[in-house]
């Protein structure tokens, strides 16, 4: 990040601009890490999880590298089962730490299964900082997963963030642009899929 801004609002300004520009520059940036460790393509950034290719190949014999992902029984169409059997397709040295991860519009249709009873398999999170709760595993929302696809596992063993010890830096510039100060702002950080039966994929049966 390059952000600008003059010596005079620097000198002058009532609240501490410098610190408001690094607060912005590491809220824009955290979003872009969270898209890249999703979806990024290895240029310059992560490679992110879903970039890796999927299969419906079991962990016995699927190569490393390869993520398996399950078709629903039903064309077209995701309901309770299929959560059960993507749940039950994870082994269970995974299933401790497992959620479920899908955007807020998958979620929205999940809200909506019921088992045969009329329950909801969706709880609310009673508590205020408590995750709501599928299948009685924590959902994740990830926006940067595509419609029709619902993750579950343990992210943390399957994927691997390495942050540079060099944290975020922040170099001033005031000389270049006489009564501008540049702050060329970096950060160095990366990502890559470790083991690949950590994590399981869902997605509506083709018609």
């Amino acid at each position: 990040a390059y952000p600008m801004t003059t010596q005079e609002l620097l000198d002058w300004s009532d609240f501490d601009v410098a610190g408001w520009l690094t607060e912005e520059v590491s809220d824009e940036t955290g979003l872009k890490e969270e898209a890249a460790f999703w979806v990024g393509d290895g240029s310059k950034k992560p490679k992110g999880l879903l970039a890796y290719t999927r299969v419906a190949t079991a962990d016995a014999t699927r190569s490393f590298g390869q993520l398996q992902e399950i078709e629903s029984a039903v064309t077209s169409v995701v309901d309770g089962d299929d959560l059960i059997t993507l749940t039950h397709t994870l082994k269970t040295a995974y299933r401790k730490s497992a959620k479920f991860y899908m955007n807020d519009a998958e979620l929205e249709k999940v809200r909506k299964f019921k088992d045969t009873d009329g329950n909801y398999l969706f709880r609310a999170g009673i508590v205020e900082g408590a995750p709501s709760t599928l299948l009685g595993k924590p959902i994740v929302i990830a926006e940067d997963i595509p419609d029709d696809l619902i993750g579950y596992g343990d992210l943390a063993r399957a994927y691997y963030i390495v942050d540079h010890t060099s944290g975020t830096r922040m170099i001033r510039d005031n000389i270049t642009v006489p009564g501008w100060v540049k702050m060329l702002t970096t950060r160095y950080v990366g990502g890559g899929l470790v083991d690949s039966n950590a994590m399981k994929f869902l997605v509506p049966k083709a018609a």
